[in-house]
């Protein structure tokens, strides 16, 4: 197998945009995450679901220059809550629907919490 290894952004982008999905991020009330979301967007590597306290996600975003306008912003107010729907949402894809979905990504969570509601509920 010839693989070549990627070592720029640049030979990166073009293969992320070939295969675009969509993230759910749990807990997104975090500055880091919002920037990173926007980035990706920009590029068109991905679409953003997020998970958390539409108030307090849009805040952030308006104090920091984010456009948050494009994303899907869902209620859910404890980081447990937020890191269930996300699964939830990636888990219940429709491949139907169109949507490739990746993984359930957390924000300003403890990783513990996230994932402690998900094992708790299966």
């Amino acid at each position: 197998m010839n693989t070549k290894r990627i070592g720029t952004l640049q030979e990166l982008l073009p293969l992320a945009r070939g295969n675009k999905k969509v993230v759910a991020i749990a807990a997104a009330e975090d500055d880091t995450v919002l920037k990173a979301a926007q980035k990706a967007y920009e590029h068109g590597i991905a679409d953003f679901i997020l998970f958390g306290d539409p108030e307090k996600i849009r805040s952030i975003a308006q104090d920091e220059g984010i456009d948050v306008s494009s994303f899907q912003i869902v209620s859910a107010f404890r980081p447990e809550e937020a890191g269930y729907m996300a699964a939830q949402t990636v888990q219940l894809n429709d491949p139907a629907s169109g949507d490739d979905f990746g993984f359930p990504q957390k924000g300003r969570c403890v990783r513990a919490q996230c994932l402690d509601c998900i094992i708790a509920r299966h």
